[in-house]
């Protein structure tokens, strides 16, 4: 049985020298002016700089933490800043969750350019990862007065423009 574990041990290492993620991915962001599609892991998304929101979920109030979605908009080539203007004012974003759920918001009402609201794909609350209900991924929206646009089990944000 040693020769077993040795294998296992010496296929787990080699993938890690390497530099392979085995993380599966859980968000993908692709559309039609996104630069370079991105998959990422939720290793991916923890390495990125982290932030915060507070809100009240369930009557409780909570931290969010997660990446800031014009980062995950940035390093996928989509507008964002001063570059979201003209045309790229009708890109709207389609949101999908594992479920089924879908939501579909305007690039620009959720810019930091254009609003004072703080808006990540949040894998932990408080101190602990999304519960099963909530995760792995959330899109969290400071000032939202209702959930309903704060997608659960986000899996994929695609990116469509509105003529």
């Amino acid at each position: 049985m040693k020769p077993i574990y040795l294998l296992a041990l010496f296929t787990l290492l080699s993938a890690s020298a390497i530099g392979q993620n085995t993380s599966p991915v859980l968000l993908r962001i692709t559309g039609e002016t996104v630069r370079d599609s991105l998959s990422l892991t939720l290793d991916d998304l923890r390495v990125m700089p982290r932030d915060s929101v507070q809100l009240s979920h369930d009557g409780e109030s909570h931290w969010f933490y997660g990446v800031r979605l014009n980062e995950l908009f940035r390093r996928a080539g989509v507008p964002t800043g001063r570059s979201l203007r003209g045309d790229a004012m009708n890109l709207v974003m389609r949101l999908s969750a594992a479920d089924g759920y879908r939501v579909t918001l305007s690039l620009s009402e959720l810019e930091p350019d254009f609003t004072d609201r703080t808006t990540v794909v949040a894998y932990q609350m408080d101190n602990a990862p999304l519960t099963e209900k909530d995760g792995p991924l959330r899109l969290i929206i400071s000032g939202e007065k209702r959930g309903a646009r704060m997608i659960r089990k986000l899996t994929d944000i695609r990116i469509v423009k509105v003529e």
